[in-house]
């Protein structure tokens, strides 16, 4: 396991979590329940990946289970779902926003380090301790607790469905985002619209996933297109002024970072 791939992030993912949460309402995890495509998603992942790390290290493939949480951890927890995640926890429309939000997030983290407790002990028990204390878990230490089974929502026609319609969303993303870097648009740049063209048409609360994502107004099927996608890169006065405002956030945020301050601390 790499130590800045999957070390690193598994670790930066749990401060990102600590730093926004201070105690999980939800401690039964009956987070399956929320309604955000992303909290579905992120749950379906997690015990899909759950079923066939359990395989593998049943038929002693210790490098295939080690491979297959290197991914999930890099690609699908950090880079996708806490990403598109960041602003509720950061700026959530509600109490009720965030606390699925974190009690989703608390799940996800707390099976990544009951499967990655085997690979890597010490930073799982490390992770766990902290955990404990946010969720009220009763056992004293990580390998005190019993390997994860739970399997419900990694079956099912419904979930497949979320699964593939999020792997299409995430392709045609990458591809948007390679055309704004050949135009030399920043992704912090609002543009219009996008024009998609997909066999397997998303739901529309993925295609709002991929509207965020890409960082456009709207998002047209269009089947009578060539390309893959195709963005319109004419920028109004509107959408240059909101690109600027975006820019300048970003920069404000460096600062504060630089200086060391908290989310919760204010600045003149």
């Amino acid at each position: 396991l790499r130590l800045r791939g999957l070390i690193a992030t598994l670790w930066n993912s749990f401060l990102f979590f600590d730093t926004y949460v201070q105690k999980v309402r939800d401690s039964t995890f009956k987070v399956q329940n929320s309604l955000h495509v992303l909290d579905r998603w992120v749950m379906a992942r997690r015990d899909q990946v759950t079923s066939e790390v359990t395989e593998r290290l049943e038929r002693y493939d210790v490098v295939g289970a080690a491979r297959l949480l290197d991914e999930f951890v890099i690609g699908d927890f950090s880079n996708w779902y806490l990403r598109r995640s960041r602003r509720r926890f950061q700026k959530p429309e509600s109490a009720g926003e965030l606390a699925r939000a974190a009690a989703v997030t608390a799940s996800v983290l707390l099976r990544l380090i009951e499967l990655l407790a085997p690979f890597l002990p010490f930073l799982s028990e490390i992770i766990y301790r902290e955990l404990r204390q946010k969720m009220a878990l009763g056992e004293e230490s990580i390998h005190l607790r019993t390997w994860p089974i739970e399997r419900t929502m990694a079956k099912g026609h419904r979930t497949n469905v979320l699964i593939e319609g999020m792997a299409e969303v995430r392709r045609l993303a990458a591809a948007a985002l390679a055309e704004r870097a050949k135009a030399g648009i920043k992704v912090r740049q609002p543009l219009q619209r996008m024009m998609v063209n997909t066999k397997q048409v998303p739901a529309q609360e993925l295609l709002d996933v991929l509207k965020d994502e890409v960082n456009v107004r709207e998002v047209i099927v269009d089947p009578k297109l060539t390309a893959d996608v195709q963005l319109d890169t004419h920028i109004t006065l509107e959408l240059h002024e909101e690109g600027v405002v975006r820019e300048f956030i970003r920069n404000i945020q460096e600062m504060r970072r630089d200086a060391g301050l908290k989310p919760q601390e204010s600045v003149r």
